[in-house]
């Protein structure tokens, strides 16, 4: 029997696929999955921060809205003390 040199085995897309969906899959620092879809501003309920490799300081003061996307994914990737509400999915047509 001849295959075609575009056929890939089974077993190899379904490695291929379960690959491309752990690469994509967004995991916190410690390891636990990060929220789907991203909170596009948190509240901190607690003073937090933390001094980066380069030696420089990022500091939040408590009950402070931050709405940075970069700040933002920090917060969430460090699982700051924060506080948030996901955007509302659009209704079902």
């Amino acid at each position: 029997m001849a295959t075609s040199p575009n056929t890939k085995p089974v077993a190899t897309a379904a490695a291929a696929a379960s690959a491309t969906a752990q690469a994509e899959l967004k995991l916190c620092l410690d390891g636990t999955p990060m929220p789907d879809p991203m909170p596009t501003s948190v509240t901190l309920t607690e003073s937090y921060g933390f001094y980066d490799d380069e030696g420089g300081g990022n500091f939040w003061s408590a009950t402070q809205v931050v709405t940075d996307p970069a700040d933002v994914l920090i917060l969430v990737e460090r699982k700051a003390p924060i506080s948030y509400q996901l955007p509302a999915s659009e209704p079902a047509a």
